[in-house]
């Protein structure tokens, strides 16, 4: 199932180093959020990772969200066309052979349009991370969202678990930059160059429970 998004205000806060360019904007959560799992809504959301910030690697990418692997995530991307796109994750973003995840899990575009891509019930292909690339989506040889290790190329495919249009103009996509954003009470603390102030999370292991229904 796929749906035009709407938009409803954004209840929790966005927590990034100041000073600091993001992708990310409270709009764009307010498109998102009727969509999210009920569970995580008025939850601040920390940056995790920005490729302006961190540097264009996956394995940096992988570094900086290993301490929320068990914390839901957005993986926002926009390429050179302007395109912006990504993906709710149930869980974060970490190396597994495996494929991860639940059926939380959906796809969306942001800019031009808006549109989010539900899991079908096809199968079970959620996520996969290797060193050389990281996946959303996947059957027939096709993956919904693909990233190589250096964050530079990436594609989008209609996939069996999403039933999803392409998320970009065309099937190959050239990266401009990428951020990961984890639902957490995490702060930044900018007296130490920007770097994580670690708290208990209140949200750890209770990622479970009911979600919107979308109709």
């Amino acid at each position: 199932m796929d749906t035009d998004l709407v938009s409803e205000p954004f209840s929790g806060t966005l927590n990034y180093p100041v000073g600091k360019s993001v992708l990310l904007t409270e709009d764009m959560v307010s498109q998102l959020q009727p969509y999210l799992p009920c569970h995580i809504i008025g939850i601040d959301m920390l940056l995790a990772y920005s490729m302006k910030i961190h540097g264009m690697s996956l394995r940096s990418l992988y570094n900086h969200c290993e301490p929320y692997q068990d914390l839901p995530c957005i993986l926002l991307i926009k390429d050179t066309r302007q395109y912006v796109f990504g993906a709710y994750l149930s869980a974060g973003i970490i190396e597994s052979p495996k494929y991860y995840g639940s059926g939380e899990t959906f796809l969306f575009r942001l800019s031009p349009d808006q549109k989010c891509f539900f899991w079908q019930g096809s199968n079970h292909y959620f996520m996969m991370g290797t060193h050389e690339y990281f996946t959303v989506g996947a059957g027939d040889g096709n993956f919904a969202l693909y990233l190589d290790e250096m964050l530079e190329k990436g594609t989008s495919n209609r996939s069996l678990t999403f039933y999803n249009e392409v998320l970009s103009s065309e099937s190959s996509v050239d990266v401009l930059t990428v951020e990961v954003w984890c639902f957490t009470d995490e702060t930044i603390d900018e007296s130490d160059n920007g770097s994580i102030t670690s708290e208990k999370s209140r949200l750890s292991g209770q990622y479970r429970g009911s979600f919107y229904s979308i109709r």
